[in-house]
């Protein structure tokens, strides 16, 4: 009973991280960050 619970619980994390990110477009969790550009005062 606990290995068959063990073993759905890695099937549906593996899923959760193989479908949270799609291969063809970047990940904002591993992508870089954007700053946006400030006004520096004199």
């Amino acid at each position: 009973m606990k290995k068959t619970a063990i073993v759905i619980v890695l099937v549906v994390m593996l899923t959760t991280i193989l479908a949270s990110c799609k291969t063809h477009q970047l990940c904002p969790a591993y992508g870089k960050a954007t700053k946006a550009k400030t006004e520096k005062r004199g």
